[in-house]
């Protein structure tokens, strides 16, 4: 019997595969824990399109995220921060903040932004965004004492 995983199943596969398993197996212990459905009913139709569309969506994100970070590597965002005369912040520049800014630049948010603590000091500081498991992008944040 053909059955489509609605979730993954230790042995068997992962969710959206289509295997060949034995009829009792299915009716016995698939389909009562919610593992799988038969794979040619019309909801494992609807499951096989929408993992389409989000296959052909991620492929679009994708090709975005490529055009927006291509060339700009070393990319300089710039802030004005309250700081004391030492060089130390009054409060910090959260991951948060520079995120919000790169998407500004870029046209797309990032996924993380390493190292990801808040940045307290003046300065010159080298972090790295990462927008999907391949695409990375090294940037520079340049953080000024605010004038008063």
């Amino acid at each position: 019997m053909k059955v489509m995983l609605i979730s993954d199943a230790k042995g068997i596969g992962i969710k959206g595969d289509i295997k060949e398993v034995k009829p009792g197996y299915a009716r016995n212990f698939l389909f009562p824990r919610g593992l799988a459905i038969e794979a040619q009913s019309q909801k494992a139709t609807e499951i096989l399109a929408e993992k389409e569309r989000e296959s052909s969506k991620s492929d679009e994100d994708l090709e975005k995220i490529k055009k927006a970070i291509n060339g700009q590597d070393g990319l300089t965002l710039f802030f004005a921060k309250k700081a004391a005369k030492e060089g130390k912040l009054f409060g910090s520049l959260k991951i948060s903040e520079i995120a919000k800014e790169l998407e500004k630049k870029l046209g797309v948010k990032p996924a993380s932004i390493e190292p990801d603590s808040p940045i307290k000091m003046v300065g010159t500081h080298q972090l790295w965004a990462k927008f999907s498991a391949t695409d990375n992008l090294n940037f520079i944040v340049e953080i000024a004492p605010l004038k008063k």
